[in-house]
């Protein structure tokens, strides 16, 4: 037993001295003095200049009403080419505009329009865009969210973040929103 006091002794010794030794190396003397940004009217003026900044929420849809039909080949193992269709799906883009007391909704069907109208956007709010939010539906193809990329490159837009939490409206409360 008294063995085992001495060596608890001897660990807080230890420990003791390493605290007493990180002390004398930390610089405690040096005072800083820590400033609140802003006072109660500066920060009302801020949360002004935020409410300034645009946020773009763009939701990818497709509707049957908006197919095209391909023309595709394939090649089967007697290397015969046969041809068949593709129904594909072609984009729409509800595009959605915040910034402070602004809301502004438009649709657009297909890259070429979305693009047009984000520039009449753009003219029209200034490009004060803080975040573009891609929204995809069920139906959506992934080449109209990959054209959201491109063009918000084009347009020197952020780089969209995409939604997947799956609370993107299904077809018809999309096409609702027109």
């Amino acid at each position: 037993m008294g063995g085992s006091q001495g060596t608890i002794l001897r660990l807080i010794d230890v420990v003791l001295i390493i605290l007493v030794g990180f002390v004398s190396l930390a610089d405690l003397s040096e005072k800083t003095r820590v400033s609140f940004p802003y006072t109660q009217k500066e920060a009302q003026e801020q949360k002004e200049d935020d409410n300034e900044a645009a946020i773009i929420s763009i939701i990818v849809n497709a509707s049957s009403l908006n197919m095209r039909v391909e023309m595709r080949e394939r090649m089967d193992s007697n290397g015969e080419v046969h041809q068949y269709d593709v129904e594909l799906f072609n984009p729409e883009y509800l595009i959605n505009w915040r910034q402070g007391d602004i809301e502004d909704n438009r649709a657009a069907e297909g890259p070429e329009a979305l693009k047009r109208e984000l520039r009449a956007m753009i003219r029209e709010y200034g490009n004060t865009i803080e975040a573009v939010n891609v929204i995809p539906t069920e139906l959506s193809p992934v080449s109209g969210t990959v054209d959201i990329y491109d063009i918000a490159q084009q347009l020197d837009l952020p780089f969209p973040g995409v939604d997947l939490s799956g609370d993107a409206p299904t077809e018809g409360e999309a096409s609702a929103g027109e």
